[in-house]
């Protein structure tokens, strides 16, 4: 019996499944690992051929064992049908827009990034301190464009975000501006600063994801690659606005001795507030199947403040 088992284990053979051989992040083509057929044969038809040619005496005879074909679960052929584009997600900023360079940056950074079964990816890590000597620019606080220099990287994270939710992945942290965009769809951005907030999120599914980054012509697209979503069905997002917060009334005034005597400015300009629910919805071709709450938002409604140095 021990004999016929060493026979079996060197004959045996498990099949072996189709597997992702390579991406190519320029062209976007998958190539696959064929498939191999596993072998097997059945110890017990060799055992009981073996003792009764032995028990027969007959010492020189041929034993003709059947082998058992097993097939693969996973085919190249089913690879190709199930690996292409995810998702995807674009939005226009002009290319001689204040935000232009720190998006290009930001965009070449994760772009060719492989994230792999169980990892998590994180915004901050792929791009690293945005600094000076990268080619970003820093915006300084007493530019007037400030607020919209410092949000420009978010812009990359929040078409990234777009991306995610439409993949279907598990999103693991996500910020909101302190008040909405006028670029991103409320309740739909991500918020990025380093070191501070990240926008993560869980690569969940058994196969890798590849991500597809590019900011050309003033269009900035995202597009993950990876295995489909199951029987052709896709995912979009809505934002719907479920309350409004009343702007807190009158006048905050704060004394502040740097301004010159009886200078006074407005650091604040006040403004109500908001709650956004933002849902995905499931399509199956233009029929909407089911929709989910991803994260409710809310931003803050602001008292106006004025600063001044009394004379």
């Amino acid at each position: 019996a021990m004999m016929v088992d060493g026979i079996a284990n060197y004959v045996n053979r498990d099949p072996i499944n189709s597997s992702i051989a390579s991406f190519n992040f320029k062209t976007h083509v998958f190539t696959f690992a064929k498939e191999e057929p596993g072998i097997t044969i059945d110890p017990d038809d060799l055992y009981h051929q073996l003792t009764e040619t032995l028990d027969s005496g007959v010492t020189a005879k041929t034993i003709v064992v059947t082998l058992e074909k097993a097939m693969p679960a996973l085919t190249e052929e089913d690879m190709i049908n199930k690996f292409g584009l995810i998702s995807s997600c674009s939005l226009s900023i002009p290319e001689d827009s204040l935000q232009a360079t720190n998006v290009r940056m930001s965009t070449q950074a994760v772009n060719g990034i492989a994230v792999l079964p169980g990892e998590i990816f994180s915004f901050n890590m792929a791009t690293g301190e945005r600094t000076a000597a990268k080619g970003y620019i820093i915006p300084d606080r007493e530019d007037p464009n400030y607020e919209k220099l410092y949000r420009a990287v978010s812009l990359t994270s929040s078409v990234l975000l777009g991306a995610v939710i439409r993949a279907d992945l598990d999103i693991y942290e996500r910020n909101p501006f302190a008040k909405p965009s006028e670029i991103v769809e409320i309740g739909q951005e991500a918020a990025v600063s380093w070191p501070g907030l990240d926008f993560r999120f869980k690569n969940d599914k058994d196969w890798p994801i590849f991500i597809v980054a590019s900011y050309t012509d003033g269009e900035l697209n995202i597009e993950l690659y990876g295995e489909r979503l199951e029987d052709g069905k896709r995912i979009d997002t809505e934002s719907k606005l479920v309350k409004t917060l009343p702007q807190p009334e009158g006048t905050n005034y704060v004394i502040n001795t740097n301004l010159t005597p009886g200078e006074s400015k407005t650091t604040i300009a006040g403004r109500e507030g908001y709650v956004v629910e933002t849902s995905k919805i499931w399509y199956q071709g233009d029929k909407e199947i089911r929709r989910e709450l991803v994260f409710t938002t809310t931003y803050r409604a602001y008292q106006k403040t004025v600063e001044y140095n009394p004379k």
